[in-house]
């Protein structure tokens, strides 16, 4: 199972940045904008691209955080992407979905964009 999940990390390593959805509108209220937080978006740079699936593989494989793909608590949560109260993945593989744009099914089905004030 490691081999296919490094496997998996190698491929997500060619494929991460070439696609990549545009961050949400985000509204602006008493001059400062409030945090959004994108489902799929788990290294928290405002977009969902491959690298945030390589991102939930790397927590599933347990390997060190990187500068890409910090692992703070936030991190870990948004990891979460199909929200089923584990990381595996499965969730990689929703984050795949949204970034190819595939339509919603009982494994990954999708939220609204969060927004914290």
């Amino acid at each position: 199972m490691r081999g296919l999940i490094l496997a998996i990390l190698l491929v997500l390593l060619v494929l991460a940045g070439t696609t990549a959805l545009p961050a949400a509108p985000t509204p602006v209220s008493a001059g400062r904008a409030p945090f959004v937080l994108l489902q799929g978006d788990v290294n928290g740079d405002g977009q969902v691209t491959a690298t945030d699936a390589l991102c939930v593989l790397r927590i599933v494989a347990r390997l060190p955080a990187t500068a890409a793909c910090p692992e703070t608590p936030l991190n870990v949560f948004l990891a979460d992407v199909n929200r089923d109260g584990r990381v595996d993945a499965q969730d990689a593989r929703c984050v795949l979905r949204i970034v190819s744009r595939l339509p919603a099914n009982p494994n990954c089905p999708r939220f609204p964009p969060t927004v914290l004030p």
